[in-house]
């Protein structure tokens, strides 16, 4: 029986030793830590002192308890049972039925041993496949389980599972295996065991204070640590000892009310001096608490004070520094001028300096008025308010002058000129000559932008006077120009290279360039743009006649105009009568070797009509007549076509009188073959009777079914068993 007992401890044979080599922190040394400390709040050691209120000195525990627990938990353990049978068997051992610290588990197994149906197969001797999981199938490895795979012609079925993306399980039948618990005998033996398993439990209290210093507090190898190895003092270590209660809850330990018991426990307990260094600021009150060895901070220290302290420090230095950018803004947003020769560098170091000095304002006042003193606050105040009434100063000191205009005219810079005079109007300067000044500047500005545009101009025509093909030169023209002035001059070099374009297209024969010359020349609406068409009309009749289009030739020259009086034209007439010299010698050789007196009627009704239309062509396009004309041929053309009316009525005559013998003749055969299936409906008939089958018995079909709807006595066995392999 375990009775409470209190963590106080007699202290170990080295408690001596520590109290010897542990020194006892004074209070200058806790000082001097919290002051170094201070440093995180941006605050100096001598002003820390300053705001020390009052000191004291205590004496913190802690102590820490480690709990070896045994755990012990109560299985059931199976083997086959061969030849038992099954009249034998018993209920299976209930592990939860049994005490693991009420059982001695040398002799439990022996005493709980048990013939019993296998638990995994319920005496079945057969168990769910663990491949497939009962389900017989599993994923194709050929396919992915996808069901297809990549043919020569693109995917196809996959051959190994045929398409279903699943193949046979080869690791047992219809999803059983055989029980590996009872090796497919359904019968085991149970018995009972116990598995003993340690744990060690670690739990401190209070973990706040001086406990914070200790990193390792709940590690176990922590316990064997010399004692001078520790920041707090040891003063009691019980070492391992038998289970006894402790008195505290919060070192208690958390266990199982079954399967844990404590089978040895260590208590120790530590001891640390705590100097605790109270300060205040203006308005409110924190604390330092120092401990340990070496002395350190202890984490529950209160700095707040101090983080609003600088929290202030910032927020008013910041405000101040807005404050003086926006006076800065406000100076550079006169004029342009005020950015490159004004003081707008001396406006920003002052505003930062003021802004400095400004924090170092609430610093000083967030002290208590016992420790500020004058020089905390006033000498920084006085550094603000000077810097501010310096920027107001340089505000109106240092501008613009009509005199620097001046200056700045007779050397030529006139840029600078404009920019100081901007600045001038811009702070309403009063001087009576400034504006005779301004149109001085207004003219010199409107003789360098003429100048830069007519040079922008120049440089613009080199570009289209320097393009290497019309497109290109059509959209530089079509850029943006200054002036008017070089724009005659532009257009005349653009059309000098579409003539040159123009000449090479037509002297290699490409169609193609030519009608694509023609639409961007009339989009351009340059007078060249008629002449492209016509050449291209002209490219589009050789080629036709090259390629034997007679015809397509033939519309290209007819629809072709010239201009009387151009050189171009001119030259476009000449290159006309070739194309249509060798177009009127093509269509010539073609009318005269058409062969109109063929044999074969409808050969003769090609070649008439060809050589029909290719003689009004010739007479169109060389203004004479045909060597065949039109009217004799179109004569020819009407009696042929006439002969072959005469021979296709004689044709559906022929075919007319030709019908009945045929119709007779199908339906002879249809009567032959009517007789033939009677005859052998009436063969079949007897077979069945001699078989024992009645009249009406319906058909045996080749997969072993009955017909559905054709029975034996059936005259003709067409269409019966069509689904089910035929008739057998």
């Amino acid at each position: 029986m375990c009775f409470p007992v209190d963590i106080s401890l007699t202290r170990t044979a080295d408690s001596h030793y520590h109290q010897s080599v542990l020194l006892d922190q004074t209070s200058d040394t806790a000082m001097d830590v919290a002051a170094r400390a201070a440093l995180r709040t941006l605050t100096l050691p001598s002003t820390f002192r300053a705001l020390v209120t009052g000191r004291e000195r205590k004496s913190e525990t802690y102590s820490r308890v480690a709990y070896r627990v045994e755990r012990r938990d109560v299985v059931a353990r199976f083997t086959p049972a061969s030849g038992t049978r099954r009249t034998d068997v018993l209920a299976p051992p209930n592990p939860a039925s049994v005490n693991p610290w009420a059982v001695d588990p040398v002799t439990l197994p022996a005493h709980s041993r048990t013939p019993c149906l296998c638990p995994t197969c319920r005496g079945e001797g057969k168990a769910s496949c663990g491949t497939c999981r009962g389900g017989a199938r599993v994923g194709c490895g050929s396919c992915g389980a996808t069901g297809r795979v990549m043919g020569q012609r693109g995917p196809k079925n996959c051959p190994m599972c045929r398409g279903q993306s699943t193949v046979k399980c080869p690791a047992c039948t219809r999803g059983r295996v055989d029980c590996f618990t009872c090796d497919a005998g359904g019968v085991v033996v149970a018995w009972l065991e116990i598995e003993r398993g340690e744990q060690v439990h670690v739990h401190v209290h209070p973990r706040d204070g001086v406990a914070s210093l200790h990193a390792d507090a709940t590690a176990l190898e922590d316990f064997d640590r010399p004692s001078r190895a520790f920041r707090n003092q040891l003063v009691a270590d019980s070492g391992w000892s038998a289970a006894a209660a402790v008195a505290q809850l919060e070192l208690r330990p958390h266990l199982d009310a079954v399967r844990d018991r404590v089978i040895a426990q260590r208590v120790q307990r530590f001891e640390s001096t705590v100097h605790e260094i109270r300060f205040a600021t203006r308005w409110s009150e924190g604390i330092v608490r120092v401990a340990g060895t070496p002395p350190s901070v202890l984490a529950d220290s209160r700095w707040a004070p101090l983080y609003h302290r600088v929290a202030g420090v910032a927020g008013a230095g910041a405000l101040t520094l807005v404050a003086a950018m926006l006076f800065l803004g406000r100076y550079l947003g006169r004029a342009e001028w005020f950015a490159h020769h004004g003081n707008a560098g001396a406006i920003a170091l002052l505003g930062l300096v003021a802004s400095f000095a400004a924090a170092l304002v609430v610093a000083g006042s967030w002290l208590p008025m016992q420790t500020r003193g004058i020089p905390r606050v006033a000498v920084p105040g006085l550094v603000a308010l000077a810097g501010w009434t310096a920027m107001l100063v340089l505000w109106f000191v240092g501008g613009p002058a009509v005199a620097s205009v001046d200056r700045a005219l007779e050397r030529g810079d006139v840029v600078a000129a404009r920019q100081e005079a901007n600045a001038l109007l811009a702070v309403d300067s009063d001087d009576a000559r400034l504006g005779g000044t301004v149109q001085q500047i207004e003219a010199l500005e409107a003789e360098a932008i003429r100048t830069a545009h007519e040079a922008e101009d120049d440089a613009h025509l080199a570009r289209v006077q320097a393009a290497t093909s019309l497109v290109a030169a059509i959209a530089i023209v079509q850029e943006p120009w200054r002036t008017e002035r070089l724009v005659p001059s532009a257009m005349s070099a653009v059309n000098d290279v579409a003539a040159a374009e123009l000449d090479a297209a037509l002297a290699a024969n490409d169609e193609g360039a030519l009608e694509e010359l023609g639409r961007v020349l009339v989009q351009f609406e340059s007078p060249l743009a008629q002449r492209a068409h016509a050449r291209a009309r002209l490219a589009k009749a050789a080629g036709c006649t090259a390629a034997k289009d007679l015809r397509c030739a033939a519309e290209a020259l007819t629809s072709w105009k010239g201009a009387d009086g151009d050189r171009v034209a001119v030259a476009a007439f000449d290159a006309f009568d070739d194309r249509r010299a060798a177009l009127t010698t093509a269509l010539r050789r073609e009318i005269i070797g058409a062969d109109v007196r063929a044999a074969d009627l409808p050969k003769r009704l090609a070649a008439l009509e060809q050589a029909t239309d290719y003689a009004r062509l010739y007479e169109a396009v060389a203004d004479v007549p045909s060597p065949r004309t039109p009217t004799e041929l179109a004569a020819e053309l009407a009696r042929v076509r006439g002969a072959i009316e005469v021979q296709r009525g004689k044709d559906e005559a022929k075919a007319r009188k030709e019908e009945p013998a045929a119709a007779k003749r199908e339906a002879g055969e249809l009567r032959r073959q009517e007789a033939a299936e009677r005859k052998r409906a009436r063969a079949s008939s007897r077979s069945n009777a001699r078989s024992g089958w009645s009249g009406s018995e319906r058909l045996m079909c080749c997969d072993g079914t009955r017909s559905p709807s054709c029975t034996v006595d059936r005259a003709s066995y067409r269409g019966c068993c069509s689904h089910h392999g035929g008739v057998c």
